[in-house]
C-alpha cells in the first residue's frame, strides 16, 4: 500500500548538498544522512519521520512491517466472512470498510526457569484375597524450561485492539492460556529497525507498561503455567494425585523491544461497529472483541429448526420391526398365523413409508434451499468482483486475487 508518507524516495530525487551525488535515504530517515561519496552530512527538512524518532528514543530493536497489498487485506476480511456459517447474507452490500495502521510496542523476554514439584505416585498392589488396590507414595522431582515470550508494552493495545487475546498471555487464566502467538511464529517476519519502514500515517503507540510490570504480570505467570504443564507431561501415563508445584526460579536472560505492525479494518453493520485486525505480515488476524463478528442469529435459529424437523420426522416402522422379530422367534405352529397378521402390517408400513418419504422430500428441499442462500450469496459476490465498499474498492475491483 502506497501513501504520501510512505512513498519510496529514489536516489535521483535527493542529491548531496556538497558533491551533488545522489543520496539514498534509509526507511527510518530521521532528517539527516551522510553522503556515501564525500561523507558530508546532509540535513533535509520536511522529510523526517516522527515515528522513527520515537523508535530511536524507545530503543526499539526490530519490528513486523506492513507488507500486505489492498487485495490481500480485502481477501483476509472476506475470507473471515466466508468462514462463518451465519454471517448476514447482505453483508457484502451493506458495509463500508476503513483502515488504520498501528505500530504496537511489545517486549520480547528470553527466559529460563526451573521448579520442584511433589506428587503421590500410585502403584497397584494385591491383597491376600488377590483383590487389587492402589497404594500412593510421596514422590518429588523437578522441571526446567526455556522460552522466548512476548509481553505487551502498551495498555491501550490490550483494550482497543484486543491484542491480549492473541499475542500476549492472559494473567487471569494462568493455567488455561488463551490462543497465543509465540515469538517464534513472529520472528520470521521481524526486520531490523534500520530496515523497518515507519510511515508517519501509522499510529505509533508508546511504551506505557514498564518492563518490570510486563515481565511480572504477563511473562512470569505464563512460564509458571508452562512449568505446571511440563510437570504434568513428565507424569503422563502414570497413576498419580496431588501434584503440587514448589517455588519457581525464573531468570530473564535478555530483553528486546519490538514493534508489531497491525492493520485495523473497521466497518459497521446494522448500527454496530466492528474492528478486524491483521498483523502486518498477514500471519494472524482477530476481532478486537473476542468472538464478536456480524452474526445472523435468526438464520441460525431457522437453520436449527429446519434441521430438527427433518431429524424428528417419524418413520412409523416400529410395529413392523416387532412383527419381524416375533416371526423369527415363533415356532412353526404359529408361523403361518403370524405371517397372516404381518400382511396388514406390511401394507400399513408401505403406506407410512410413502408418506414419510413425501414429507421428508418436502422438508429436505426446503432445508437445502435455505442452506444454499449463503453459498449463493458468496458465489455472486465472488463472480461480480466488485469488492467491499470503502477504502479497498477501487484497488481490488476486478482483481480475482482479492476474492
Amino acid at each position: 500500500m502506497t501513501t504520501a508518507s510512505s512513498q519510496s524516495i529514489t536516489a535521483q530525487s535527493i542529491n548531496c548538498q556538497s558533491c551533488a551525488a545522489p543520496l539514498e535515504l534509509p526507511k527510518n530517515f530521521k532528517g539527516s544522512t551522510r553522503c556515501q561519496y564525500c561523507d558530508a552530512e546532509n540535513f533535509i527538512k520536511g522529510m523526517d519521520s516522527k515515528n522513527a524518532e520515537i523508535a530511536a528514543k524507545e530503543n526499539i530493536n526490530s519490528g513486523i512491517p506492513f507488507t500486505l497489498t489492498p487485495a490481500m487485506l480485502h481477501l483476509k476480511l472476506v475470507e473471515e466472512f466466508y468462514g462463518q456459517p451465519f454471517t448476514p447474507i447482505d453483508i457484502f452490500e451493506k458495509i463500508e470498510v476503513s483502515e488504520r495502521r498501528f505500530f504496537v510496542p511489545a517486549y520480547v523476554f528470553y527466559c529460563n526457569a526451573a521448579a520442584p514439584f511433589t506428587y503421590e505416585a500410585g502403584n497397584v498392589r494385591e491383597r491376600a484375597d488377590r483383590t487389587k488396590y492402589i497404594e500412593y507414595t510421596q514422590m518429588s522431582s523437578s522441571v526446567t524450561t526455556t522460552a522466548t515470550l512476548l509481553a505487551p508494552g502498551n495498555k491501550e493495545s490490550l483494550a482497543d485492539l484486543g491484542i491480549i487475546h492473541y499475542y500476549f498471555y492472559n494473567p487471569a487464566n494462568p493455567h488455561t492460556p488463551l490462543p497465543a502467538i509465540s515469538f517464534e511464529s513472529l520472528s520470521a517476519s521481524l526486520v531490523d529497525i534500520e530496515e523497518l519502514d515507519l510511515p508517519n500515517d501509522a499510529i505509533m503507540l508508546d511504551y506505557n507498561i514498564p518492563s518490570v510490570v510486563a515481565f511480572n504480570e504477563y511473562t512470569k505467570p505464563q512460564i509458571e503455567a508452562h512449568l505446571v504443564r511440563s510437570a504434568e507431561n513428565t507424569l503422563h501415563g502414570m497413576e498419580y494425585r496431588n501434584l503440587k508445584m514448589g517455588g519457581s526460579n525464573i531468570q530473564k536472560d535478555k530483553e528486546v523491544r519490538i514493534l508489531i505492525g497491525v492493520y485495523q479494518l473497521s466497518f459497521e453493520y446494522e448500527g454496530k461497529s466492528y474492528s478486524y485486525n491483521i498483523t502486518g505480515d498477514g500471519s494472524n488476524s482477530w476481532y478486537t472483541v473476542e468472538d464478536d463478528f456480524p452474526y445472523d442469529d435468526q438464520r441460525d435459529k431457522a437453520y436449527g429448526e429446519k434441521k430438527q424437523a427433518i431429524e424428528k420426522l417419524p418413520k412409523g416402522t416400529g410395529w413392523l420391526t416387532f412383527g419381524i422379530v416375533m416371526t423369527i422367534l415363533a415356532s412353526p405352529f404359529t408361523l403361518g398365523l403370524l405371517l397372516l397378521l404381518l400382511i396388514p402390517l406390511f401394507k400399513a408400513r408401505k403406506k407410512k413409508m410413502v408418506a414419510y418419504r413425501e414429507r421428508y422430500n418436502i422438508l429436505k428441499n426446503d432445508f437445502d434451499q435455505f442452506d444454499s442462500q449463503w453459498t449463493d450469496a458468496v458465489a455472486r459476490f465472488k463472480a461480480e468482483k466488485k469488492g467491499l465498499r470503502g477504502v479497498y474498492r477501487d484497488a481490488v475491483t476486478g482483481d480475482e486475487s482479492a476474492f
